[in-house]
Parts: C-alpha cells; structure tokens; sequence
C-alpha cells in the first residue's frame, strides 16, 4: 500500500503518476489526484507535495516557481 511504503523507504522517494490518457476512460486527470488527496489522508501535507511532484522536481533539477 501507499501508507507502507511511506513508512518503509519514505516520501521522498515516491512518484505519482499516471496511465494518461488511458486511464480517463475510468477518470479524470483531476478525478485521479483528487482520490490520492482523499484517500491518502494518512498522509502530511509535507509527504504529499512530495509524492505528488516535490520528489520528481528534486530528481529532474527543477527550481519550484
């Protein structure tokens, strides 16, 4: 599960992504992140900018702004 490997290897070495646009036949883009913000509330804000695009601007070399 997502809680377990927070717990076991960390939020920072976690990326979110997706089978877009493939998956939209189930979802949104939006409709996707959205379920991560709502089911996922195990997790710190901290945690989930992380998952949700702090890790993969870190790893890629990307300044934030």
């Amino acid at each position: 599960t997502i809680q377990s490997m927070v717990e076991n290897i960390g939020a920072d070495r976690l990326l979110w992504g997706t089978d877009m646009p493939f998956q939209n036949r189930h979802c949104t883009y939006r409709q996707s992140r959205d379920h991560i913000e709502k089911y996922c509330d195990f997790l710190s804000q901290d945690d989930l900018d992380l998952i949700m695009g702090g890790t993969a601007s870190r790893i890629l070399g990307l300044s934030k702004g």
